[in-house]
């Protein structure tokens, strides 16, 4: 399942793959794994290889909230990248796989 199939129609817990960001200066050049589920009464969005999550009270509003905690960890972590602890340098390796600069 991709993000253009509807989110809020999904069975939980449910697999997606996240296809893009939502900010025109990133492209996701290889799709990001998500895992959507039900938690304390929310609806959470996991990218578990990026250690990101969002959340809200549909898939469409938690999946939103995980597009841009990743796109700020992007430009936060390339801001940063000669600073960064060893997992966060995995971390920012991994993102850098996945998301290009326009």
């Amino acid at each position: 399942m991709t993000l253009q199939q509807d989110a809020g129609a999904l069975t939980l817990p449910a697999q997606i793959t996240l296809d893009t960001l939502n900010d025109d200066r990133l492209r996701v050049r290889e799709p990001i794994a998500v895992t959507i589920f039900a938690a304390e009464g929310f609806i959470v969005a996991e990218a578990p290889e990026l250690s990101e999550c969002g959340d809200g009270r549909s898939s469409a509003e938690a999946i939103a909230d995980l597009q841009e905690c990743i796109a700020d960890l992007y430009w936060t972590l390339e801001e940063k990248q000669g600073h960064l602890a060893a997992g966060l340098r995995q971390t920012w390796e991994t993102l850098q796989g996945k998301v290009d600069r326009r």
